[in-house]
C-alpha cells in the first residue's frame, strides 16, 4: 500500500502525474465542487494546484493529514499562506520552471506591438492587402527599460542585448555591480520612463507596486513608447493606461495580464494600440512539463522530510524548534520587513544578532526569516526561507550573524542591522510571554511597539508639540491612530515615534509632516 495520497485539483502535465503515481496514490479532482474538494482532501497528505483552485483557510481546516501544498507555477496568491503556516503545512511553488517562457512571451509581445503584427494578420485574413497601414518600428538600437531585475527581467535583458538594444533597468534594491555583468545600465525610475522606447514590467505585485505605473508615470514616458506587462495585473493602473493611449500620451501597450481576469470586457481590448494575450506567458508545452515535473518532485521531497528550496513559507524543520521559537521566527521576518521598508536604497550589508537562549542556538532559519522579510519588499522574485540567502548573495548583500550569551535588558533579543547607501540602521525585537512580539529598540532608542499592520515611523527632535502635530495631520487626512509608542535617547535629543494606524498615510500627509523642521524622517511601513 502506498504511503501517501495526493490530490491534484487543477490540470497538470502527465509527466508530473506519472512521477507522483510511482510513489503515491493520486486522485485527480479537476472539476470537483468546493464541498467535493473538501471531502476528498480530508484523507490526503499532499495537494497540487495551479491558479484555478482557491486554497482557503476552510479548505485547509478540512484536511487534517495535509502536510504540503504544491503550486505548479510561480505565484501563490490563491493559497492562504497564513492558514497553511499555522497548521505546519509547507507551501511550495516552482519559481524557475516558466521563466524562459515568460521572457520569450515578453519579447513576442514587444515585437508584435512594434510591427503591428496582430492587426496586420487580422486585416489580411479579412481579405485586405493594406501594407501602408501597418508600418511599424524596428527595435535595433532602441532603448528597452526593465522594471524589476529578477530572473525574468534578467532574461529579457539578455534577449534585448542580443537584438542590439540599449538595455537599462530600475530595481532600487539591486546593485549596479549585478547589472554591469550583462552591460545593463542601472538608472532611476524617472530616467527609465523618460528614456525608454519600450518599458517592460517584471516586478511582483505587492502593496508597494500596486498602481506603480499610473497617470504621473505614463506622462513621463515618450509619446512613441510602448508599455509591456507580462508580470502581474494591478501593477499598471488600467484606467490611467486607457486614458494615456486614447490621448496619445504613449503609442501603445502590450499586455498579458490584467487587474481582473478573465478580461473579456476590459475596455483596453477595444483599442487598436493594444496588443493583448490571455495570460499566456507561461503557456508553452515545455514550461508546463517543466513545472509539473518540478512540482511533483518538490512535493515528494517535502513529504519525505527534506528541505525544499522552493518552500515559500516554512521548510521542513524540527517541530521542537518551531514550538519553542516559532514566535521569534515570525518576529524575525517582521524585523526584516521593517528594515527593508526603512532602507534608503540598495541594501549592502545585513547583520543578525541573537542574544539569550537564541544566541546559544544554531538558528539559520532565523537568519533566513530576516532575509526573507527584507527581500520580499524589494525583490521581483518569489522569496522563500530557503532561497533568501541565495537571492541576497545574488544582490551582493553581505550577511553576517553574531551571537551573545545574554543582553542586559532582555532575556532573548533579535537585532537586525543593515547598511544602505552609507546609512546604518538597527532595529531589535523580542517576544514577551503572554504579550507576544514587540519592537523594543530602533537605532538605540528604547520603546515597546506592536509590529503589526500599518505603522508610521517618525524620527524627530525631542521637543514639545511634535506628537500633537502628527496627530493633527493624521486627523486631517482621516487616518485613525490605534496606538503610539515613543522613545528618546535623552531629553532634547533624538526621538523616535512608532504610530500604529488603521490605514495608509497619503503622500500629501507625509509631505506636511516632513516640512516640520523638527521632523527628520517620516516613513510609512506595513507589516
Amino acid at each position: 500500500m502506498k504511503q501517501y495520497k495526493i490530490l491534484v485539483s487543477d490540470p497538470l502535465a502527465e509527466e508530473g502525474i506519472a512521477i507522483l503515481k510511482e510513489r503515491c496514490e493520486v486522485e485527480i479532482a479537476i472539476g470537483y465542487s468546493y464541498e467535493e474538494l473538501k471531502r476528498a482532501l480530508s484523507s490526503c497528505h499532499g495537494l497540487i494546484v495551479r491558479s484555478e483552485t482557491k486554497v482557503t483557510p476552510e479548505l485547509i481546516d478540512s484536511a487534517p493529514l495535509l502536510r504540503v501544498i504544491g503550486r505548479a507555477g510561480v505565484g501563490v496568491d490563491n493559497i492562504s499562506l497564513d492558514a497553511a503556516t499555522r497548521k505546519g503545512i509547507v507551501v511550495i511553488n516552482v519559481p524557475d520552471g516558466n521563466s524562459v517562457s515568460a521572457a520569450e512571451h515578453t519579447l513576442c509581445l514587444l515585437l508584435a506591438a512594434s510591427r503591428k503584427l496582430v492587426a496586420a494578420s487580422i486585416s489580411l485574413k479579412e481579405g485586405k492587402w493594406e501594407r501602408s497601414s501597418f508600418t511599424g518600428n524596428q527595435v535595433f538600437h532602441k532603448t528597452l527599460g526593465i522594471i524589476g531585475y529578477g530572473r525574468i527581467g534578467k532574461l529579457v535583458a539578455e534577449y534585448g542585448k542580443g537584438m542590439k538594444m540599449r538595455v537599462i533597468a530600475f530595481d532600487p534594491h539591486v546593485s549596479s555591480a549585478i547589472t554591469d555583468q550583462l552591460g545593463v545600465e542601472m538608472v532611476s525610475f524617472q530616467d527609465l520612463l523618460s528614456q525608454s522606447d519600450y518599458v517592460s514590467v517584471h516586478a511582483s505585485l505587492s502593496d508597494r507596486t500596486r498602481g506603480l505605473i499610473s497617470d504621473k508615470e505614463l506622462s513621463m514616458m515618450k509619446k512613441s513608447a510602448v508599455l509591456v506587462n507580462c508580470a502581474r495585473g494591478g501593477i499598471v493602473d488600467e484606467k490611467a493606461l486607457y486614458t494615456a493611449l486614447v490621448t496619445g500620451k504613449i503609442a501603445g501597450a502590450a499586455l498579458d495580464v490584467f487587474e481582473e481576469e478573465p478580461a473579456v470586457d476590459n475596455p483596453l481590448l477595444s483599442l487598436p494600440s493594444v496588443t493583448a494575450t490571455p495570460h499566456l506567458a507561461a503557456s508553452t508545452r515545455e514550461a508546463q512539463v517543466n513545472v509539473a515535473i518540478a512540482c511533483a518532485r518538490y512535493l515528494l521531497s517535502s513529504l519525505e522530510g527534506e528541505m525544499v528550496g522552493s518552500a515559500v513559507n516554512l521548510p521542513s524543520v524540527e517541530r521542537s524548534f518551531l514550538q519553542k521559537y516559532g514566535s521569534f521566527l515570525s518576529l524575525s521576518e517582521r524585523l526584516g520587513s521593517l528594515q527593508g521598508q526603512l532602507a534608503s536604497g540598495v541594501v549592502s550589508e545585513v547583520n543578525i544578532s541573537c542574544a539569550g537562549d537564541l544566541g546559544l542556538q544554531e538558528s539559520p532559519l532565523l537568519t533566513a526569516a530576516v532575509l526573507k522579510g527584507i527581500l520580499e519588499n524589494v525583490s521581483s522574485d518569489t522569496v522563500s526561507y530557503v532561497n533568501a540567502g541565495i537571492l541576497a548573495r545574488e544582490r551582493g548583500i553581505s550577511v553576517t550573524q553574531t551571537k551573545e550569551d545574554r543582553h542586559p535588558n532582555f532575556g532573548e533579543l533579535i537585532t537586525v542591522t543593515i547598511r544602505s547607501n552609507g546609512l546604518t540602521r538597527s532595529v531589535a525585537g523580542t517576544v514577551f510571554e503572554g504579550v507576544g512580539e514587540k519592537i523594543v529598540l530602533i537605532d538605540g532608542v528604547m520603546l515597546n511597539a506592536d509590529p503589526f499592520g500599518h505603522l508610521l515611523i517618525v524620527y524627530n527632535e525631542d521637543t514639545p508639540g511634535v506628537v500633537g502635530m502628527l496627530g493633527t495631520v493624521l486627523e486631517k487626512y482621516r487616518v485613525n491612530i490605534a496606538g503610539i509608542y515613543l522613545g528618546r535617547q535623552r531629553t532634547g535629543g533624538k526621538a523616535v515615534s512608532i504610530i500604529n494606524i488603521d490605514s495608509e498615510v497619503s503622500s500629501e500627509a507625509l509631505q506636511i509632516m516632513k516640512q516640520d523642521p523638527r521632523v527628520t524622517e517620516a516613513i510609512p511601513v506595513k507589516l
